[in-house]
């Protein structure tokens, strides 16, 4: 009698399915977090926003961990639109000849 050992093909499927599932949540939570530290770095370098980027990526990496990569980067759009609209514009001056 001889045992055959070797996994059945169709886990090895399965397996390869799940793997590249995951690869692909993976890849969308690291754009996702890049983005948004991105985006924060953006609003602190043009004097929107006043905070330390290395805490603001660990609340961001805190949270994408939590709520999950949708809810995070929504949460980083707010607040950066928030910071945006906060921004006054001077009117023009019109000048009259008489």
């Amino acid at each position: 009698m001889i045992l055959n050992f070797s996994r059945p093909t169709i886990l090895d499927e399965s397996l390869y399915i799940l793997a590249a599932q995951h690869g692909g949540l993976f890849v969308y939570s690291l754009a996702s977090y890049v983005w948004t530290v991105q985006a924060v770095w953006d609003l602190n370098r043009v004097g929107r926003a006043n905070m330390n980027l290395f805490t603001a990526s660990l609340w961001i990496l805190l949270a994408l961990v939590s709520f999950g990569p949708g809810a995070i980067v929504t949460g980083v759009w707010y607040f950066r639109e928030y910071a945006m609209s906060r921004t006054s514009f001077q009117r023009k001056q019109e000048f009259k000849n008489t």
